[in-house]
């Protein structure tokens, strides 16, 4: 699915915060400070929206633990 660790990475690659995420995925930003830090069990629900509003702003996971821009994303053009 996605791990904290991956929404802090994919947020750096993307150069977005964590408010701005949160907007995207339709979450509380709360609600992304505890996945991304790992003081609370996350709904497996909460992480499928969090991944496809990266995934819509050009994030690509490979395995369980990587991921890379699409190939033609643009970073700059992300919200």
């Amino acid at each position: 699915m996605i791990s904290g660790p991956q929404s802090r990475a994919a947020r750096g690659l993307l150069g977005i915060s964590q408010m701005e995420l949160a907007k995207a995925a339709g979450v509380s930003e709360r609600a992304i400070v505890k996945f991304e830090a790992g003081k609370k069990k996350t709904q497996a629900s909460t992480k499928m929206v969090i991944r496809m509003a990266l995934e819509s702003m050009g994030v690509e996971f490979i395995g369980d633990r990587g991921l890379q821009l699409k190939a033609g994303s643009d970073p700059e053009s992300s919200p």
